[in-house]
């Protein structure tokens, strides 16, 4: 159970991981204040995170950015760890995981590839995810690729058994880098993680589609989509809703979503609970009506909500730069820990197990 609830949370601090930096310092109209405190923020992340944006491509759909130390060594991580009945230093052992695998910030995007024949039969299109975590301890990524491919075979243990069904590990080379390359045919998934640097590992996860045995390839600079996220949150994500309408055809004839660019959410940890920022680039000054005026009426519904209307009546609704429509919240750390206790009581009484206490 540890190793599956490890796992996931790996995984999700993974994916989470990858959203793009972009120094708030760089924004146009920054105060000289906000501007300072990101120059702060900045020097307490490893440098090669800034470099490491150009790693997201011109054809991404989603891009991603996740402060995994801020996160995890936050108050309300802890909480969360408590009321789940976990302790994050006995779920870190039971991978053979150190505290400083966890100081460390990730980049990801996630990009559609060309249909095959496997995604056609799959509930799920083919895609790629990738992007690199940045370790502040330049120990860590010498000591994950010193292990065998039997050693990392042996730690997918917590995983579904079904969904490691035929898996292969492999040692491999990609170019002068180690990497290795997990097949999982039951999941038509290829995940490949490669030594990129001393601090730095790329991660490349294939679904429904052909691996690419290659480093990800460096742009001459970084996109919009990667330009739409926040460096000074715990966790921020970008969308390009261009690419993302090309995708989704069913959606082409909703007014609202037609003048939508760009969308972006970050959240941080304060004292006493997340901060959100949701932001909506329009093309137009038409469309951030629209979009403002839909927001504005979903909050209101909210509002007579008895479980949401606090939070509602606290959502702020602005239009900035003439062209977004920003959203800003807060959530309480006492209503995310509520909730929690709600829906483990909820699952209890559906008979689900509950989590298992720390050892």
């Amino acid at each position: 159970m540890k190793k599956t609830i490890l796992t996931g949370l790996t995984l999700a601090l993974t994916a989470l991981f990858s959203i793009g930096l972009l120094s708030a310092a760089d924004k146009p109209g920054l105060s000289a204040k906000k501007a300072r405190a990101a120059a702060v923020v900045a020097t307490l992340l490893p440098p090669e995170l800034n470099r490491s944006l150009n790693l997201i491509p011109n054809d991404a759909v989603i891009a991603g950015f996740i402060n995994v130390e801020a996160i995890t060594k936050g108050k309300l991580f802890s909480e969360i760890m408590k009321t789940l009945e976990l302790d994050w230093e006995t779920l870190l052992a039971a991978t053979g995981g150190k505290k400083e695998d966890a100081d460390a910030c990730s980049l990801f995007y996630v990009k559609l590839k060309p249909q095959t024949a496997e995604a056609a039969a799959s509930p799920i299109p083919a895609f790629e995810i990738g992007g690199a975590v940045v370790y502040k301890q330049s120990n860590v990524v010498s000591e994950q690729f010193a292990k065998s491919a039997e050693d990392i075979k042996n730690s997918m243990g917590g995983l579904d058994q079904d969904a490691c069904e035929g898996a292969k590990v492999e040692k491999i080379k990609i170019g002068d880098k180690d990497a290795f390359m997990i097949s999982l045919p039951a999941q038509n998934m290829t995940v490949i993680s490669i030594a990129a640097a001393k601090n730095i590992v790329q991660f490349r996860v294939f679904f429904n589609t052909a691996p690419v045995k290659e480093l990800i390839p460096a742009r001459g600079g970084i996109t919009q989509l990667s330009s739409s996220l926040d460096l000074g949150s715990a966790f921020s994500f970008a969308l390009d809703a261009t690419q993302a309408r090309a995708i989704a055809g069913e959606i082409q004839d909703d007014a609202v979503l037609q003048t939508v660019q760009f969308a972006s959410c970050s959240i941080t940890e304060k004292a006493k609970g997340l901060a959100l920022v949701f932001r909506v680039t329009a093309t137009n000054a038409d469309g951030v009506q629209l979009i403002k005026t839909q927001i504005d009426a979903a909050l209101a519904g909210l509002k007579d909500d008895p479980s949401f209307g606090t939070i509602a009546g606290k959502t702020t609704v602005t239009v900035e730069k003439g062209t977004d429509v920003v959203v800003r919240s807060f959530i309480p750390s006492e209503f995310i820990i509520e909730n929690l206790q709600m829906l483990g009581a909820m699952q209890q009484d559906a008979g689900e197990p509950a989590p298992a206490p720390a050892e």
